[in-house]
């Protein structure tokens, strides 16, 4: 058996399923059809039906609305829970009628017909919404505020009648605007509810005023004072509303306000006294462990700085005149704190100072007085400085103005103790015036640690521009000096170094001269190379000053007496010579002192060429002409042991100092420098002064 349309071989229950289930879909096709033929008609017959239900409602609304129109009559005499009844029975049936036209609505959509608005119905909906609004906040704002005339005005949360006051204020406003666009008479029900919703919320700021927390019993004297009468206590809103309080809000509120501000000052005064109470002195370890010292003052100095402000304002505030007794007792324990936090904060800085210096053995030995009176200073600093560590809290460390007067007595000692120490001091510089170059207290740090290599090389190149450290002998005795670019120079004598830091550094320095002298006066008259490491270059720079004065003056010397024209052509051809191997020199790897020397060197021959040019094109006829006069030149005058450098310029001549120089950095001379050179070096002659 098979299925006529497919050719489908299927067994005979099924098959005969198959034919029921056929002859069920032909049928329902059929109904299908027929109803589809008949869907215009029966929407017809809808429409019509929907058409009658909708007249029914607008009856209905209309019947409604003539309700509604009634209870426009009702008078805040009238009866609350019959007035109540009436408009949740119309707002039940608005309701009904709400459900019966959203129904109508819904299938007018289904079946794209003209939708009905029903706005009668919406009009009499927001007539009774506006009602039950007006008569519920009518109720709920009498149970309010009954309950708030017999609660006593400070156990009031003004907040919440604050926030709730303002809430029907809201909802008046919004019934009288409604009122307004509707063009309907103000009912005298909202116009009893404005009454009493204004009635309450001018009393707002007399019940703000009256339960603020900073008034204190002299304001309620002022405020019964201002009233003409007391207030009676326990006081309640309902006698606020018949004294008529809100006729005084302003003298009410004024009085809260100075209270407030009187407060603000009271706490201003209370957090300057905890902060001090919880105030401490900051101590660190000293370098030496048995002591201390203070730590960073920044965070006190902040706290003085604002505790100053805060008691200004509080000292010139008419609302601080009740506190004013405390207020001058903290101003008077600010003034002990910061002269106390002062005075130790010097006496500190004079003392570590010192400290090095007075507490060293040596010290003892060179000031002996000097070293005792410090030792009693220190020994009260470091009892002082102890006794803050244990207990670090200012206030327990003022003692009533004892620290302070304890510090300035010691810090006079100390102040006592420089002046002693001045004319000491001033006989050292006496003996070594390079002494006058440092500060007292490095000055006591030399004289008493100087046998030290660390300190005395610290203080050397103060004192000496040249020398960076000294070298000693096996025996002590220093020996050579070493410039800060490390090139040496071996004195001629050793110096001993046993005694006074002032003497022996005077020797260095006449050990220093003498050197130099010897060995400009040696090679002075040597062609010396360039490149020569084992001769300073001052040494070398000056012999190559000399020769090229030597040099020009013997040129001229020798023209004038043949009485011709002197030829200088061979000292610029020496010069142009030299600049060629000093030249070659530096191109070659050398290090870094070499390239230094060479770069010195350089200017100096640069500037010597220079200065022969010009004098080639002057023309000087013999030594005296002004041509040559005007430049600078070195010479030796006198022989044996009488010789000696001078410096010339015009007919005036300057004895050369012999300062060790090192190996200074290279400076390119210009007119300006040379003038001003010229300048200083004519200002020492006529002066006197030896260079």
């Amino acid at each position: 058996m098979t299925i006529k349309e497919h050719e489908i071989p299927i067994i005979y229950q099924v098959h005969n399923k198959y034919e029921v289930l056929q002859k069920e879909v032909k049928r329902l096709r059929r109904t299908v059809r027929r109803s589809m033929m008949e869907r215009p008609t029966l929407i017809k017959k809808l429409e019509q039906l929907l058409e009658k239900e909708i007249e029914e409602l607008d009856g209905e609304t209309a019947k409604l609305a003539e309700q509604v129109q009634a209870l426009r009559f009702l008078r805040v005499t009238s009866d609350r829970e019959e007035a109540m009844k009436m408009l949740e029975a119309a707002d039940s049936r608005a309701s009904t009628i709400r459900a019966q036209a959203t129904t109508i609505t819904q299938h007018q959509e289904s079946f794209q017909m003209t939708i009905c608005a029903f706005k009668e119905l919406k009009e009499v909906e927001e007539e009774i919404t506006l009602k039950m609004l007006l008569w519920k906040s009518l109720s709920q704002w009498e149970a309010l505020t009954e309950d708030w005339y017999q609660k006593e005005v400070k156990n009031l949360d003004v907040v919440e009648v604050r926030k709730i006051t303002f809430e029907y204020r809201g909802k008046v406003d919004y019934l009288l605007k409604t009122a307004q666009q509707q063009q309907q008479q103000q009912s005298d029900v909202l116009l009893h509810l404005k009454s009493l919703v204004n009635s309450l919320e001018e009393k707002l700021p007399v019940l703000e005023a009256l339960t603020d927390s900073a008034l204190r019993p002299r304001h309620w004297q002022e405020i019964d004072t201002a009233l003409g009468q007391p207030l009676p206590s326990p006081l309640t809103l309902a006698q606020v509303d018949e004294m008529n309080l809100h006729t005084h809000a302003h003298t009410l509120q004024q009085v809260a306000h100075t209270a407030q501000l009187q407060r603000e000052m009271e706490n201003r005064l209370k957090q300057v006294v905890q902060d001090w109470e919880a105030s401490t002195i900051p101590v660190v370890d000293y370098v030496r462990k048995d002591t201390f010292q203070l730590g960073d003052l920044g965070a006190l100095e902040s706290l003085l700085l604002s505790t100053d402000i805060t008691l200004h304002l509080l000292l010139h505030s008419q609302h601080a005149l009740h506190i004013k007794q405390e207020t001058v007792k903290w101003k008077n324990i600010h003034t002990i704190i910061k002269g106390t936090l002062t005075a130790m904060k010097e006496f500190e800085e004079e003392w570590k100072a010192l400290d090095p210096v007075l507490s060293t053995v040596t010290a003892h030995e060179v000031f002996p007085l000097q070293a005792t009176m410090f030792a009693a200073s220190t020994a009260f600093w470091t009892k002082v400085m102890t006794r803050v560590a244990d207990d670090s809290l200012v206030l327990s460390q003022l003692r009533n103005g004892m620290l302070l007067e304890e510090v300035l007595q010691e810090k006079t000692h100390l102040t006592g103790l420089r002046v002693c120490l001045a004319p000491l001091l001033s006989m050292r510089r006496q003996t070594c015036p390079r002494l006058f170059l440092l500060p007292d207290t490095d000055l006591l740090e030399l004289l008493t640690k100087g046998q030290e290599a660390n300190i005395c090389n610290k203080y050397l190149s103060r004192l000496f521009t040249g020398i960076g450290r000294l070298i000693r002998g096996q025996d002590g005795q220093i020996v050579a000096l070493v410039s800060p670019q490390q090139e040496k120079l071996k004195l001629a004598k050793s110096v001993v170094a046993h005694h006074g830091v002032e003497d022996w550094i005077g020797r260095v320095e006449s050990g220093m001269r003498a050197t130099l002298k010897r060995l400009i006066i040696k090679h002075a008259k040597e062609h010396l190379p360039m490149d020569n490491l084992h001769i300073p270059l001052q040494v070398l720079d000056i012999c190559r000053r000399i020769q090229w004065s030597t040099q020009i003056i013997d040129i001229l010397d020798n023209a004038y007496d043949a009485k011709v024209k002197p030829n200088l052509h061979s000292v610029l051809t020496k010069i142009e010579d030299d600049l060629n191997i000093l030249q070659e020199l530096i191109n070659m790897k050398v290090s870094v002192q070499h390239e230094s020397r060479l770069t010195y060197l350089i200017i100096t021959i640069l500037s010597l060429r220079e200065a022969t040019k010009i004098i080639i094109a002057d023309k000087p006829d013999n030594r005296w002409s002004y041509a040559w006069l005007q430049h600078l030149s070195h010479l030796i005058n006198g022989e044996g042991r009488r010789a000696k450098v001078q410096v010339s310029i015009s007919v005036e001549n300057l004895d050369y100092c012999y300062e060790y120089m090192g190996v200074s950095e290279a400076s390119i001379q210009t007119p300006s420098t040379m003038r001003a050179h010229h300048a200083l070096i004519t200002a020492a002659l006529n002066h006197k002064i030896t260079d």
